[in-house]
């Protein structure tokens, strides 16, 4: 008797619970004389189906620009789990450790989409608006809304393959279950 596993039913549709989100990203700008580089790494983890809490960290350093740290708690909702391509929308807050300067507290939010280039790994691109909350002082260039763009490849385990945390596999104990074929009852 032929029996569909739930690992298989989950991989037809991606980011399903107890399954990670771990993407890296490397910048670089360059305006006229001035050079600008950006290193950062961001993980999440699905705990329930499409609902992502992570956390990204990065760091900015270049010509003519201060060096900012930022820390940045997120919480994700991919509300169309299709593949290659799953929209989603984004709230996120944290801090600008800013080096040399006035730190900044943010707040905001936008849209994304995740395109899979294979089971695992996909390239994500999204949009947010960021309202800066200086420790003191004004605004940077008297803006308190700014608009942040981003984009970084990711690698999902667990979302149609790698690796699953706390989910359902094929396991060879004989404590219960569905026995497999070669296994007597």
């Amino acid at each position: 008797m032929l029996v569909a596993s739930p690992a298989a039913a989950e991989k037809e549709k991606p980011f399903p619970q107890h399954t990670m989100n771990a993407g890296l990203n490397l910048g670089l700008g360059v305006n006229g004389s001035d050079v600008s580089f950006n290193v950062g790494a961001n993980f999440g983890y699905f705990v329930i189906d499409g609902l992502e809490p992570g956390l990204s960290v990065d760091v900015s350093f270049g010509t003519d620009q201060d060096t900012t740290i930022s820390l940045m708690p997120y919480v994700r909702w991919i509300f169309w789990r299709a593949r290659p391509f799953s929209p989603y929308l984004k709230v996120q807050g944290g801090r600008w450790f800013v080096i040399d300067n006035v730190d900044i507290s943010l707040v905001g939010g936008g849209v994304g989409f995740v395109f899979f280039i294979t089971d695992w790994l996909a390239v994500q691109a999204e949009g947010l608006a960021m309202y800066l909350i200086p420790d003191e002082g004004p605004c940077p260039n008297d803006r308190c809304v700014v608009p942040v763009v981003g984009l970084n490849f990711g690698f999902f385990f667990g979302a149609g393959g790698g690796i699953t945390m706390g989910g359902m596999g094929d396991d060879d104990d004989d404590e219960g279950g569905i026995p497999d074929e070669d296994e007597e009852e």
